[in-house]
This record gives structure tokens, sequence and C-alpha cells, in this order.
């Protein structure tokens, strides 16, 4: 049987399809990323916008016919940082089932970094007791076990977010990339004592950590295989930070391995996954393919 997820997020709009194999575990056959901006200027007064949903619903269409093709089964189709945290988001949820007869999951936080955790964890098994991230466009999750509990934080650490908050310039100015470090170092302030060297390996999720993954193998056309599982070390990650900073948007653009619609978002994203590998200490990161879609498979199965 296969079955499909899908993932309305601030940046973009996601879609998985799997099979399930006579072990019960998932294998990934077909996905898409559709970057849409649903949380478009959300942070000034968090509201989506009509040209935002429309975006996304288009998009939702196109994946619809997928999903019919494999004869796929939806598990779950849900909202992330962008819909949890605006004031008209009946807009869309309305619109999901009078068009395409979608019933919309709101996630909230410590849910979206539960399922990112367990997508990671049964994509990389061979990683015992990571420290998990999902960088996404509205927030990042930040997911670990200790001492036999689950711990879920959800901050406000998104690269749509950090980009209209601290990115004003192109290609972005000195100050502005450290505005972006500044907020994250304060943002993870409270954190600092509860994870700093408490954990051997961090795992990173979300487009921004796999395009850095993509572009520092000079990816071509994207491949997942070579993506999974790819460690990046800090001097990397800060290497491709003073790149990444010095290229016009135009420029950026025509990176082999990046997106064209990150380009405008990707350096704030760097400096995010820079500063949080310098604040809690780890030399290097190992990029997952397996998030919250994955997560959400065999949660909701």
């Amino acid at each position: 049987m296969y079955f499909a997820v899908m993932d309305l997020g601030t940046n973009s709009v996601r879609l998985l399809i799997a099979k399930k194999n006579s072990s019960n575990a998932y294998l990934p056959c077909h996905s898409r990323v559709e970057i849409t901006r649903l949380g478009e200027d959300t942070a000034r007064d968090r509201r989506l916008k009509q040209e935002a949903v429309e975006r996304t619903l288009e998009v939702m269409k196109s994946y619809l016919l997928d999903i019919k093709e494999y004869r796929a089964e939806i598990t779950a189709v849900m909202g992330t940082s962008a819909v949890r945290e605006s004031r008209n988001k009946e807009c869309l949820i309305s619109r999901l089932k009078n068009e395409v007869d979608i019933d919309l999951k709101v996630l909230s936080g410590k849910e979206e970094a539960d399922l990112s955790y367990l997508g990671v964890v049964k994509s990389l098994r061979e990683i015992e007791n990571p420290l998990v991230f999902d960088l996404g466009g509205g927030s990042t999750e930040l997911v670990w076990y200790q001492g036999g509990y689950l711990y879920l934080e959800s901050l406000k650490l998104g690269v749509v977010r950090l980009t209209e908050a601290c990115i004003f310039t192109d290609p972005p100015a000195l100050q502005d990339v450290n505005a972006v470090q500044q907020y994250v170092r304060k943002t993870l302030t409270p954190l600092k004592s509860r994870l700093k060297g408490k954990f051997k390996e961090l795992v990173g999720a979300g487009g921004t950590i796999t395009s850095l993954a993509a572009v520092k193998q000079g990816l071509e056309i994207y491949d997942s295989r070579r993506v999974h599982g790819f460690v990046l070390s800090r001097e990397e990650v800060r290497d491709l930070l003073t790149c990444l900073s010095s290229l016009k948007e135009e420029d950026r653009k025509k990176i082999p391995g990046l997106q064209p619609q990150r380009a405008d978002v990707i350096a704030a994203g760097t400096a995010i996954v820079l500063t949080l590998m310098e604040e809690l200490d780890f030399h290097r990161v190992t990029v997952s393919e397996g998030d919250l879609l994955l997560g959400a498979l065999y949660k909701f199965n």
C-alpha cells in the first residue's frame, strides 16, 4: 500500500508518498517540494495573505494528482508555524475542506517537534540519542531524549521569519548576518545549560540543511541518497555562510544544489545552523532526509 503525507510550511509545501513494506517500514518513493511562502509577511500582523493562500491551494491540487496516480491513501495533511500562529487560519482550513476535501491538522510546536524526531530516528537508526533540529520557515524544533523522557522545544527561529526581520540588503550585509546570529544566541540562552556538551551527535532536518549538503557536493540534480546522512563540519558551514552572504540573490540562484526559490532565505538559514553549532558546541552535523513527513507516517498510520 502507498501512503501520502503533506506539510503546509511557512516557506514550502511538501509531499511524501511512501510504500509500507512487510516489516512495517515506510520506503519513500515519491516526493515534491514547492515554495509557496504561505507565511509571507505574517510576522507583522499574523494574517495569511490571500495571494499566499492561493499559491498554496494551487500546489495542493497538483499534489492530489500525484496521490491519485499512486492510488495512495492520505495519512495526514499538516499545517505548521505559519498556520498555527495566524489569526485568520480558518480561511485556509475552510477552503481546503470545501475545494479539495482535505481536513488540515494544525500541529502545535511540540507535536511538530515530536514528529520531526521520529522521522529522524527512523531514518538514521545508526545514530544513537542525537540532539535533533528541524529548521523550517517559521520555527525551529529542537528535540532530544534524556533520562527516559523526550524533550521538545519549538523556537521562533525560521528562515523566512529571520530573513524578514534581519536581512535588508542584497547581498546581505555583515551587520544583517550578525543580527540573525544575535537573535539565535538570545533565543538559545535559556537552553544552553541543558544542552551544551550533553550530546555526541547533532542531526539536522529541513530544507536549509539539505540544501547546504547539496551545495557542498555541487549537485546539479538533487539526489536524496547523497544528501541523507551527509556530514557537514562547522568549518564547512561557516565557509558556506561566507560564500552565500557574499553573493547577490540572482547569483545565489545559479549555485548548483540550491533551489532558486530558496536563494533569498538561504543566508539567514545558514547563519541559524552555524550559530546553533557554535552555541551548543557541535563540530559537525549529520543531514537527515527523514523528518516531519516520515514521522507522521509512523505516528498516524
